[in-house]
């Protein structure tokens, strides 16, 4: 009897040792975190945490009673501890930089009401693999929202997205599938790279398919800022569909149109995209 009562006690001890861990490591209750109220007094945004030892954070529904639409810019930044990150159901907005350098992150659970992720928002989650549970109604991403995941090799994306900033997947070295619903008005893959929709446009390129060279189809007439940006330089050419007649010029630099540099067809380098480009001859 005496041996049963002492197993019993143990037992209730692991479990309570365990619920406590669980609690100090998940991250679920509004006051752990530091709000802000919007402008109109009718929402709030997640500006931080009060310290950074939890790994699974569960962003809240609402905090005094109004819902809580956004994560501020930075909010964050350069957390090494979360490993999970679970959005309230009235998320609309993920702000910039607000997971950058999240480099434990392996999970995000997104709701259905996010409409918007900001620019380099994931930058620098490294352990991030898939982005296969994006919102139906995401809309917008902005510049380098997951530059330098280097552990990503899958993404899907809606019809519902209308707005891809430059360099979304830039440095994803693993990454080498995209694809984008039939739905989308917007863009299309062609072999995994992402075009506008009229096809006169790449937006970027998957840099898993470890292509030594790129045929650019002569419809297209601009190369969006950072579309080809990446640290392996393994694969070092662009090569266009004429071989040698066609010029491309930086479009985006601020010098007069007469000192931008010029280069020709075939000789378009991984080191110079992150300037947007387009065809001038």
């Amino acid at each position: 009897m005496k041996k049963t009562s002492k197993i019993l006690t143990i037992l209730i001890m692991v479990v309570l040792l365990a619920f406590s861990i669980f609690n100090f490591y998940a991250c679920e209750e509004s006051e752990n975190f530091n709000y802000e109220l919007n402008q109109e007094g009718t929402a709030y945004s997640v500006k931080s945490i009060e310290n950074n030892v939890y790994t699974n954070v569960v962003i809240p529904n609402e905090y005094n009673g109004l819902p809580v639409e956004k994560i501020s810019n930075y909010a964050f930044v350069e957390n090494k501890d979360i490993v999970k990150i679970t959005l309230g159901e009235n998320i609309k907005e993920i702000g910039d930089f607000a997971f950058k350098g999240c480099e434990n992150l392996l999970e995000i659970d997104f709701n259905d009401k996010l409409l918007t992720i900001g620019e380099e928002a994931f930058s620098g989650a490294t352990k991030i693999e898939k982005l296969n549970n994006l919102p139906t109604f995401l809309q917008t991403i902005k510049d380098k929202a997951f530059y330098n995941c280097l552990s990503l090799t899958e993404v899907s994306l809606s019809g519902n997205v209308i707005n891809l900033g430059a360099g979304v997947f830039a440095n994803c070295v693993k990454l080498s599938s995209i694809t984008i619903s039939e739905f989308n008005s917007f863009y299309k893959t062609i072999d995994g790279v992402i075009y506008t929709a009229d096809g006169k446009e790449i937006v970027q390129y998957p840099h898993g398919l470890k292509n030594e060279s790129f045929i650019i189809n002569e419809d297209v007439v601009s190369i969006r800022r950072n579309a080809f940006y990446t640290d392996d330089y393994s694969v070092s050419l662009i090569y266009v569909s004429d071989m040698g007649n066609t010029k491309w010029q930086v479009a985006d630099k601020v010098l007069p149109m007469a000192m931008r540099p010029e280069y020709r067809a075939g000789m378009l380098k991984f080191s110079n995209a992150n300037s947007t480009w387009i065809r001038t001859k």
